[in-house]
């Protein structure tokens, strides 16, 4: 029997990491913004030291008032932080967000 190559046993890892991720966000949305918001606000001492060594990271689809509130009171790490699809609060009474375009696919 032949054993498989190194692309088709990451391709395969890669597959099931993100149906589990896809899972999990599907059955809580609010999942998304809480574990990005904590590495935003709070993050943990792995995380602040690969940022020291540059490390940038992606935070998508946060509440526009909640990247500026990091962009605040986070100014020493802001070269380690882009935003994508940020939420802007509805001009319309009825409330909800609409979404930046980013120009990012």
């Amino acid at each position: 029997m032949k054993r498989p190559g190194t692309k088709t046993v990451v391709t395969a890892i890669c597959l099931l990491g993100s149906s589990v991720l896809s899972g999990t966000l599907a059955a809580d949305p609010s999942t998304l913004d809480n574990w990005q918001e904590r590495r935003l606000m709070a993050p943990t001492p792995a995380e602040r030291d690969r940022e020291r060594h540059g490390q940038v990271f992606i935070y998508d689809g946060l509440e526009y008032a909640k990247v500026q509130r990091a962009l605040d009171l986070n100014f020493d790490r802001m070269e380690n932080m882009m935003f994508t699809r940020i939420r802007q609060p509805a001009p319309t009474a009825n409330g909800g967000y609409v979404q930046e375009d980013d120009g990012c696919d």
